[in-house]
């Protein structure tokens, strides 16, 4: 039995990737048939490869690598990357496809980094996630455009940062599974120090969105600081940081609900029930309003 359980174990991790391919592609395909997206041959393939592979396996490397996340904890922590709406849906419906391959793969970039940051003798990974993050921000942000989705309403400094804790933006519906992920993984990584630098991105993402969407604050808002990023790309890049911290807690919402159950049998359904909830109620809010709808 062991070593069949050990057998069964080495497939969570692909599944689970596969599982989280296989649902973008679906709300990809949503987001075309409802006339959301209208892309042409070139730029549509591009994105299935950014959306269904880059984000989901670049994803898993850096959540191994940067969170150390493995085995059951990593396959659980995937259900993050579903959860979190801002990015690839918000990206794709307000940017253009050339930002969404490139944020795509800003997990794996940050992932790699750390792996050769790591394999120096007495490397310290926090640094080297500083300091990629800075470098990478600053090649991913220059020069991103928006997709041409209008005049989008001006939001009060108060609305752009109840948006960053309802893990939505751009007047939006809420995630409020989302929200609940990103909130239990930033309690975990103050508490126990993984992953505490993606607290501190994350936070500083957040200002720069509130800035971008109220431009009207005064001194530090877009109306002022004319060469602040737009809203739609800060709201993207928040996706980014969000599913680090949202993959944090999905791993520790359902890993500790498994660890107090003594039958493997039950720990199993509930792992199972646990999936589909995040996936069923994951879907609601935010990213159906996006896939059906765009950003209205």
């Amino acid at each position: 039995m062991t070593s069949d359980r050990k057998g069964a174990a080495r497939f969570l991790v692909p599944g689970a990737v596969l599982i989280v391919s296989a649902l973008q592609l679906y709300r990809l395909w949503v987001m075309r048939s409802s006339g959301v997206l209208e892309l042409g041959g070139g730029e549509w393939l591009l994105l299935l490869v950014a959306v269904g592979v880059v984000w989901p396996v670049g994803t898993c490397f850096a959540l191994r690598t940067v969170l150390g996340l493995s085995g059951g904890r990593l396959a659980f922590g995937m259900l993050g990357v579903a959860a979190i709406g801002l990015f690839p849906w918000v990206a794709i419906a307000g940017l253009s496809p050339r930002d969404v391959v490139f944020l795509a793969f800003a997990p794996a970039l940050v992932g790699g980094f750390v792996a050769a940051w790591q394999a120096r003798p007495g490397g310290r990974a926090l640094w080297g996630v500083s300091g990629l993050l800075a470098i990478t921000s600053v090649i991913l942000l220059w020069g991103a455009s928006s997709r041409g989705v209008g005049q989008l309403p001006d939001e009060s400094g108060a609305q752009a940062a109840g948006e960053v804790l309802l893990a939505t933006a751009l007047r939006l519906p809420a995630a409020w599974m989302g929200a609940l992920l990103v909130l239990v993984g930033v309690v975990c990584a103050l508490l126990d120090g993984r992953g505490r630098s993606w607290v501190w991105v994350h936070l500083a993402v957040g200002v720069a969105y509130v800035l971008a969407a109220a431009p009207g604050i005064p001194v530090v808002g877009a109306a002022t600081l004319t060469w602040l990023p737009s809203a739609p790309l800060m709201a993207a890049c928040l996706g980014v940081s969000g599913t680090f911290l949202g993959a944090r807690g999905a791993a520790e919402l359902t890993t500790s609900a498994q660890a107090r159950i003594p039958w493997t049998g039950v720990r199993t359904a509930v792992g199972v029930a646990m999936v589909v909830v995040v996936v069923v109620l994951s879907g609601r809010g935010l990213i159906s309003a996006v896939i059906t709808t765009g950003l209205g």
